[in-house]
């Protein structure tokens, strides 16, 4: 089960891998954080790409040839690729070893009239789009996108549907280890609202407009930002962070273990879900979010995406903000007044919370995941 990630910070592929090696043996085969991550239910290989740098071509071309190895060295029944970094080397493993190939998209990058793709972008699409063709199983991370998939490159059947919904820890850390292992996130005086953004921090998730919309909110409103993203997008957030005066109002957290998330967002008061461009795989997005968020009990302010809103509208479990059109002088008071309201009436919204998350869990997906890989097994 290759991934071009480090596997402490990838819940897909943790559910994935759990959920599977209740009946299999299970390889996950990713890139070392270094932090020593390893799992009781499945055997974990990870290569160290350190050595590289931030020289990116390099550290993913030596990253598929060791797949490619390592594959000839176990010979596995099924290559499971995670996300479009791994389809290709993936296809020519499962070629050279006959194994039966599983693809799991976890984003779209098929082109957009409106959009134009990066060259990065456009080498992708075409080693996905040649790796489909040998593909025994595709999934998609919600039925949106696999219509859109299979419309677009032809298949015969939609790519199952496997949805991006987290699993709740059995034990989490509580208030005070959470203070004692990020002390950002103690409460120094009451009556604070803490809003929440985590994720991945980039310049087209709306983290800037969230920034922006928190100056305009009352001072005992601040914001956690958990995660990661490109050095030229934090050093933008950052900027505008100190720009506007918000940095006692305003906590870095970095990238989080998965281990840890649910914890901090317990600390946490409503969850932020926002996408600011408009291309397929933002419109159509499969977000996580919206369910860690409201597992740790947080209602949510979120962008308009088709299925934010159908969440939002059949659970009343917050607020959608914003015209659906990309205005973002709209979503940032959008973002200014749906906070208001849920902080006015938190209780009403947690209250919802319970009946969203029994109609939405893992468990379900999980049985649909087992059946599929169970069928070409």
């Amino acid at each position: 089960m290759p991934v071009y990630n480090e596997m402490d910070f990838d819940g897909r592929v943790q559910r994935c891998a759990e959920t599977l090696s209740e009946k299999y043996h299970v390889t996950t085969f990713s890139v070392d954080s270094l932090k020593g991550y390893s799992h009781s239910q499945f055997d974990v290989r990870k290569i160290n790409l350190s050595l590289f740098g931030s020289s990116g071509g390099f550290r993913y071309v030596y990253f598929c040839i060791i797949l490619i190895f390592t594959s000839l060295y176990l010979r596995p029944r099924m290559i499971y690729a995670h996300d479009y970094f791994t389809a290709f080397p993936s296809r020519i493993s499962a070629f050279l070893t006959g194994a039966l190939l599983v693809y799991d998209a976890h984003e779209l990058i098929i082109p957009e009239k409106e959009f134009k793709l990066g060259l990065r972008s456009k080498i992708f699409y075409w080693l996905e789009k040649l790796s489909l063709g040998r593909a025994s199983l595709v999934i998609a991370a919600n039925p949106e996108r696999a219509e859109l998939m299979k419309n677009h490159y032809g298949l015969r059947i939609a790519p199952t549907t496997i949805r991006n919904i987290a699993i709740v820890p059995e034990t989490f850390s509580n208030e005070k280890a959470v203070n004692s292992n990020y002390p950002e996130l103690k409460r120094h005086r009451g009556g604070l609202i803490r809003l929440v953004f985590q994720g991945y921090l980039s310049a087209d998730r709306g983290v800037i407009g969230t920034v922006k919309a928190l100056v305009q909110l009352p001072s005992n409103f601040e914001l956690v930002l958990v995660g990661t993203g490109p050095d030229r997008d934090l050093d933008a957030i950052k900027r505008s962070v100190k720009k506007l005066n918000l940095e006692k109002r305003v906590i870095f957290l970095g990238r989080v273990p998965q281990k840890d998330l649910h914890a901090i967002l317990r600390t946490c008061d409503i969850g932020v879900v926002y996408y600011f461009t408009r291309t397929l795989n933002h419109l159509y997005c499969a977000s996580n979010k919206i369910y860690e968020y409201t597992q740790a009990g947080l209602p949510v302010v979120s962008t308009s995406q088709p299925p934010l809103l159908h969440i939002c509208e059949t659970y009343q479990i917050g607020e959608i903000i914003g015209s659906g059109r990309g205005d973002q002088a709209s979503e940032i008071s959008g973002i200014v007044e749906a906070s208001k309201l849920i902080a006015s009436n938190m209780e009403t919204y947690v209250d919802r919370i319970p009946s969203f998350l029994e109609e939405n869990n893992w468990k379900e997906e999980s049985k649909k995941l087992k059946a599929a890989v169970n069928e070409l097994l």
